[in-house]
């Protein structure tokens, strides 16, 4: 009798090693699913990239032909033979004749633009890692729940069968 015993066992350890790792294996889809996209971290660096060169070219005064990320020259806004802002058109490639459009980079911006993505990206770090978390204990638990009361039930048969 003591091998079968052993045998149920190891059976009852294998199927929650089992179930562990589906529920890590869904748990691990699901985090990717949320976290934020790899693209995400090629349009931040081209970004940072246009806007650091802005800034050198505004900085050096060397208005010389350059090219922004996207393969388009940098505007050079002048008063008075002064360079008073440098100017990439951005993802689009595109800016209105006079002014700025949402996705322009110019070299005297407040708020880099890269650095509201790296904020974005951040949230949505943490809301994959935590819904994934979450997701990961409360299918544990529901299992664990599960198993334990499948192991009350199979000893509450065996009492009524051995007496």
């Amino acid at each position: 009798m003591t091998p079968f015993v052993r045998s149920d066992v190891s059976n009852h350890l294998r199927m929650r090693f089992s179930i562990i790792v589906a529920i890590s294996c869904v748990c691990m889809l699901v985090f990717l699913a949320c976290a934020p996209a790899i693209e995400q971290g090629r349009g931040e660096a081209q970004l940072a990239q246009a806007h650091l060169e802005a800034r050198r070219i505004s900085d050096s005064g060397d208005a010389t032909d350059h090219l922004d990320p996207w393969g388009q020259p940098y505007r050079v806004v002048t008063r008075d033979g002064n360079i008073i802002r440098v100017v990439s058109s951005g993802p689009n490639m595109v800016s209105p004749a006079s002014g700025f459009d949402s996705d322009d980079i110019y070299s005297d911006m407040e708020v880099p633009p890269h650095r509201l993505i790296s904020a974005r990206k951040n949230r949505q770090w943490i809301f994959a890692s935590s819904v994934s978390g979450g997701l990961w204990i409360l299918l544990a638990s529901v299992c664990y729940l599960w198993t334990r009361k499948a192991e009350g039930t199979e000893k509450k048969s065996q009492r009524t069968i051995d007496p």
